[in-house]
């Protein structure tokens, strides 16, 4: 069981201790994270779960732009835009 991802690989997995001896491998290729879980070398259905924990990069900054208010009449008119 490996409860994070290890530093550097971006991605990680968790085994309920249920499904503890069964083998998971991990695959990060073409830009395809494949998962395949065995057990005493057979194809094995788990019977609780696994946990992904996938790691990210960062998005860049997004630029909003600026929002210019007109400022309101004084007389508590509307202004020609409304």
């Amino acid at each position: 069981m490996v409860p994070f991802p290890p530093a550097g690989d971006g991605w990680g997995f968790t085994v309920n201790q249920v499904d503890n001896r069964a083998d998971v491998e991990t695959d990060f290729a073409d830009g395809v994270l494949t998962v395949t879980v065995t057990k005493d070398g057979l194809p094995y259905d788990l019977k609780h779960m696994i946990t992904l924990h996938i790691l990210v990069p960062d998005r860049a900054p997004v630029e909003l732009p600026s929002v210019q208010e007109e400022p309101l009449s004084t007389d508590g008119a509307s202004t020609p835009d409304e």
